[in-house]
């Protein structure tokens, strides 16, 4: 009897598919012509913020519960997928915002990024330390964005961005340090090493002060790029960054924090 080749399913490994021999080579063709995305732009992306899970994050109780989420765990704000701690990630480029929001006493909600520091010339701190405008009432987040390759257990990447605030504005400062005092030396010749140049693992840990408690980052030893294509996919993702061609989505608001971080603790 002859085997029944017309149907075989399409193998998925993450963001990835396998798909029969015979489908291959057609889609390779319309790949290398644009693939039908030729009308999308930077505008059109998002890229997903990955962030730490809180015990307050929605994606961890009520009815927004996912799966496998819970407090300390990380989080892909687009495909909404949960991961253990201890993921690598390569830094790409790095920037900081202040992050306007509309206080969720009066309705809540993102009104915009700031790129100058010189908004927190506009505002006052509150009795829970947070920067607020004094024209409008709105708070000010001073926001830390990492932008990364997250390299996946099933050996492809995705970009990312990590924010960093309030507490853990420490941690983005401790990173930069790291990042900047690595050299590579070639042919007896010492240079700083490029920032993509290197991975870094991401673990948690829990965190507490006399406000509350929440989980933070903790940012492990670096290696150094061995994938040329890796490398490759690495450099190219800090120079869209560079160039202004990467947009990040809206920053999310959440409940009240627990401790004297003074924003929100969810994603």
């Amino acid at each position: 009897m002859a085997k029944d080749t017309e149907k075989s399913p399409a193998k998925k490994t993450g963001s990835e598919v396998a798909v029969p021999e015979a489908m291959a080579g057609a889609m390779l063709a319309d790949a290398e012509q644009g693939g039908g995305y030729e009308g999308i732009t930077a505008d059109d992306l998002a890229i997903p913020f990955f962030d730490i899970l809180q015990s307050g994050s929605p994606q961890c109780k009520g009815a927004g519960k996912i799966d496998g989420a819970e407090e300390g765990k990380l989080f892909n704000s687009v495909t909404q997928a949960v991961y253990e701690p201890g993921q690598r990630l390569i830094p790409c480029a790095y920037s900081k915002v202040y992050v306007e929001f509309v206080p969720r006493d009066s309705g809540g909600g993102f009104v915009k990024d700031h790129k100058s520091a010189g908004i927190l010339e506009n505002t006052e701190k509150d009795e829970k330390k947070r920067d607020v405008l004094t024209e409008n009432g709105n708070h000010i987040v001073t926001t830390a964005q990492h932008f990364c390759l997250h390299l996946k257990e099933d050996g492809g990447f995705e970009r990312v961005v990590i924010p960093m605030k309030a507490t853990q504005l420490k941690k983005s400062r401790k990173w930069n340090t790291t990042q900047q005092s690595l050299q590579i030396v070639h042919k007896g010749k010492k240079f700083k090493a490029p920032i993509y140049s290197h991975s870094y693992q991401l673990a948690t840990k829990p965190e507490n002060n006399d406000q509350g408690e929440w989980s933070g980052w903790v940012i492990l030893a670096p290696q150094v790029i061995v994938e040329p294509e890796v490398y490759a996919a690495a450099k190219q993702f800090h120079d869209e960054v560079v160039a202004g061609k990467v947009k990040t989505g809206e920053h999310a608001q959440s409940g009240e924090t627990q401790d004297t971080r003074g924003d929100e603790n969810k994603i």
